[in-house]
């Protein structure tokens, strides 16, 4: 089934690379996004390589017309940070408050909350003949054996880290 399975590396801040990555794709999944344990020195960390990238991403969809981009999102892009403000179901329509990530510090939310919403109106935007079709998943945590073991990994570390205490 995935025997034409291919990955590729680029840079979320340069958007060349991710179009010379999509180039003559068909699908595309795009799973990068700044994810660290420390807290960052400002949003604009995590937040510009997010939006940048994702967007960078969606417009080479367009390009090389591919017929799906599905993009690794966050449970945080639509489960409010406040419990005042959580609900027990969640739809399509639902978002995370962007002022109250601000507000906890939630800049990996924040990140995920606007790369995502970017991507939907970046495709609702596109003459609807032309869309390609998008879908997000939205996951609390990635568990797994990483594919690579050099660089940070922080969905391993966080459970290393409640594993060690």
């Amino acid at each position: 089934m995935f025997s034409r399975l291919e990955i590729v590396e680029a840079n979320l801040l340069d958007a060349d690379s991710l179009a010379r990555a999509i180039a003559g794709a068909t699908y595309v999944v795009h799973t990068a996004s700044p994810f660290v344990l420390a807290p960052p020195r400002n949003a604009d960390d995590l937040v510009r390589p997010a939006v940048d990238g994702t967007m960078a991403v969606c417009r080479a969809c367009f390009a090389n017309k591919v017929k799906r981009l599905v993009i690794t999102s966050s449970c945080a892009a639509i489960y409010d940070v406040r419990p005042a403000d959580r609900k027990a179901v969640y739809t399509e329509e639902d978002w995370s408050n962007t002022a109250h990530q601000e507000e906890v510090g939630g800049y990996y939310a924040l990140s995920k909350t606007l790369a995502e919403r970017s991507a939907w109106n970046y495709q609702q935007q596109l003459p609807e003949k032309e869309r390609f079709e998008l879908v997000t998943i939205n996951p609390s945590l990635i568990v797994g054996k990483p594919l690579h073991i050099h660089g940070g990994f922080a969905s391993a570390e966080l459970i290393t880290k409640l594993f060690t205490g």
